[in-house]
């Protein structure tokens, strides 16, 4: 169960990392639109996105 709950917490600490990297433009569209060709449409961040 330990390590049940470690995963689980260092796999919420790499997504909150990845999130983060999302404020950066140049990763979210690498992340979004290259790598995982999730999106078509490019990702752009106004003001408010960043908030």
């Amino acid at each position: 169960m330990d390590t049940y709950l470690l995963a689980i917490g260092w796999w919420n600490f790499l997504g909150s990392l990845i999130m983060l990297g999302f404020i950066f433009e140049a990763f979210g569209q690498k992340v979004l639109n290259e790598w995982t060709l999730i999106f078509k449409d490019k990702f752009v961040l106004d003001y408010w996105g960043k908030l």
